[in-house]
C-alpha cells in the first residue's frame, strides 16, 4: 500500500505538488497507518523530515482532524522497531506552548509507539 503513496514524498516526482498538499496526503496515509519492514518504512523515513521541517503547517492541517486521528497519525509517525525518538522531539515545543491538548495527543501517540516497539 505504501508504494502507491510514496511518490508523494519523492522530490523528483513531486516538484509540482505543494508542500501543503504533500503534508495533507501524508497525514491521510499516516492516520491508521501501521509500521512494517517494507515500503511503509521508506514512507516513514521520508515523512519525518517533511513534518519536522513544517511543524506549523502540519499542526494547522492536523488540528482539523478528530483527536483519535491525530493520536493515530503520531503513533504511526513515531512507531518503528528501533525508535529514534526516545521522547517527543523539541521541534514540537511550539505546539506544547500554544496548544497543550494537541501536544498531549502527540505525546500519547509517541508513548504508545515506544511501548509497542518493545523498548
Amino acid at each position: 500500500m505504501a508504494k502507491a503513496y510514496s511518490p508523494y514524498l519523492q522530490p523528483k516526482l513531486t516538484d509540482k505538488i505543494s508542500i501543503e498538499e504533500k503534508i495533507k496526503k501524508s497525514i491521510k496515509v499516516g492516520i491508521n497507518g501501521e509500521w512494517k519492514a517494507d515500503a511503509v518504512n521508506i514512507f516513514q523515513h521520508n515523512l519525518r523530515p517533511l513534518i519536522m521541517s513544517n511543524v506549523d503547517l502540519a499542526y494547522e492541517i492536523l488540528k482539523a482532524k478528530k483527536e483519535e486521528e491525530i493520536e493515530s497519525f503520531f503513533y504511526f509517525f513515531f512507531h518503528e522497531i528501533h525508535p529514534q525518538y526516545k521522547s517527543v522531539p523539541d521541534k514540537f515545543d511550539s505546539i506544547k506552548l500554544t496548544d497543550s491538548k494537541f501536544y498531549n495527543l502527540i505525546a500519547i501517540g509517541h508513548e504508545q509507539a515506544i511501548k509497542d516497539s518493545g523498548h
